[in-house]
């Protein structure tokens, strides 16, 4: 079904980070989807608290009503993590990458651990340097991270040679598409928690955690009941 939408836009820092807000009734509530486009290049240091002060807010909201706001943070971070690996054009083989220049990496270290990281584990960027391509482009979704086990996602990039021989960029346009999974699915996606797990006490400790953080009693009953199982499959991992 499509609904009537009222968008936003906040420019956070001209030219590098910008955040669209979108926002429609939906089943009787106001639900907001907020969206955060980086890149990281160049940003000044003095930048960072203020950072912070304008997007901290956005995750705040997703933590604290995962039913109704959902913030998505993408874009280019200049920064690898451990499970990057970098496809050399002049021999053809994988190896693990290396970032030759990362900006502000405490600030998006602070933002990023309050989010999921949607690992696409797609080359969505071409470094003439070297001759690779890697993932610097990446999505996280913040809120509490058990949400993630009612979603899919897809994601496709468009050639990030082609894109730089092109003019167009180095970083090739990465597109993410986000579904809710039915519910007759959710059973067989996930093995159950071995029941040795369950009476171990970091597990007791992980899913009192999580129900301070999830408000089941705010939610009805249907969604209370998925909600509360897939806090124990997350308590369990």
């Amino acid at each position: 079904a499509f609904h009537s939408c009222a968008f936003h836009c906040e420019e956070i820092v001209p030219g590098r980070i910008l955040a669209t807000s979108a926002k429609a009734y939906i089943d009787g509530e106001m639900k907001t989807a907020h969206f955060i486009n980086i890149h990281n290049h160049s940003l000044a240091g003095h930048c960072e608290d203020v950072i912070l002060d304008a997007l901290g807010p956005f995750i705040d909201s997703a933590e604290q009503q995962p039913r109704l706001v959902t913030t998505i943070l993408q874009g280019d971070l200049n920064q690898f993590v451990a499970d990057d690996l970098a496809f050399s054009l002049a021999t053809g083989t994988l190896r693990h990458s290396r970032a030759a220049e990362v900006h502000s990496p405490g600030l998006w270290a602070k933002l990023t651990k309050r989010c999921t990281w949607l690992n696409h584990q797609l080359h969505n960027h071409f470094n003439p340097g070297n001759n690779t391509l890697n993932t610097l482009t990446k999505t996280f979704v913040a809120g509490p991270a058990f949400r993630c086990n009612f979603v899919k996602f897809e994601a496709t990039a468009w050639n990030p040679l082609a894109a730089c021989l092109s003019g167009l960029s180095d970083h090739a346009p990465t597109r993410i598409v986000i579904n809710g999974m039915s519910r007759a699915r959710h059973g067989k996606m996930y093995r159950p928690v071995h029941p040795s797990i369950c009476k171990l006490p970091l597990f007791h400790r992980n899913v009192k955690l999580l129900l301070e953080a999830a408000q089941l009693e705010k939610l009805d009953a249907w969604e209370r009941w998925e909600m509360h199982k897939s806090i124990l499959l997350e308590a369990g991992k």
